[in-house]
């Protein structure tokens, strides 16, 4: 059965990679709708730019009036949407403070440093990448290490958002000789958990890549608080205190 099978293989590896998720005309129309952004940004969300002024980062992703739309119909295709009710359950919330955003990878603009994308499981995060490019080891396809989601958590805050990077903890260092490229087509995603150490490889082509980062996590059943940082994206909202 597929369920059992995703559960057991994520729960051992930590990761997940989904091919085709995306159709090519979703593909085509969500890259249209970036290029727009990238060109003309919302300068009231956070946008990086390289050396000779080009967008290369945008953050608030999902608020974007020109992507929200699209992203959404992204989130919720048949095999997305399918794939993180299986590891997460039903009631799913897209985080807005944690990734939701963008990136447009070139030649010798990447932070290339293996990381995790939370310090410990306080609230747990499933991280999502949709990839609007191809990318192989020559262009920088994201690499993991299967199973670092299961070493020891580190809860210790460091400079320069430290705590998450790999190389900040010497019990670490000897797991980046066992990562592995995730090479992958236009259209395909990758889903991970936010413990696993993972960092983007180096892109030595003249090719971009396009890709989408989103953070999810199970509605919180103990919370009724409406918190403004996080979206439900799938189910609805539950509470199951014993006050209830």
């Amino acid at each position: 059965m597929f369920e059992t099978y995703l559960q057991n293989h994520f729960d051992r590896v930590g990761y997940y990679k989904m091919t085709n998720a995306l159709d090519q005309e979703s593909v085509v129309q969500l890259k249209k709708s970036i290029d727009e952004e990238f060109k003309n940004p919302d300068k009231s969300q956070k946008n990086f730019f390289n050396e000779t002024g080009e967008t290369t980062k945008i953050y608030g992703a999902y608020q974007r009036n020109r992507l929200n739309h699209e992203l959404k119909k992204a989130i919720t295709a048949a095999k997305i949407k399918n794939t993180i009710n299986i590891l997460l359950g039903p009631n799913v919330v897209l985080a807005l403070n944690r990734h939701n955003h963008i990136t447009t990878n070139r030649k010798g603009e990447q932070d290339l440093r293996f990381h995790r994308d939370i310090l410990q499981p306080t609230r747990g995060l499933l991280s999502l990448i949709i990839y609007l490019d191809p990318a192989d080891i020559e262009s920088g396809c994201t690499q993991v290490i299967p199973g670092s989601h299961r070493e020891t958590r580190v809860g210790v805050p460091q400079f320069d958002g430290g705590g998450t990077w790999l190389s900040r903890h010497d019990q670490f260092r000897h797991l980046q000789d066992q990562s592995l490229p995730v090479p992958v087509s236009a259209g395909d995603a990758l889903v991970f958990d936010g413990l696993l150490f993972h960092a983007p490889g180096e892109n030595t082509t003249e090719r971009s890549r396009t890709s989408i980062t989103f953070g999810l996590r199970a509605h919180d059943e103990l919370s009724e608080i409406d918190d403004s940082r996080n979206v439900l994206v799938y189910g609805s909202p539950i509470y199951r205190g014993n006050d209830a």
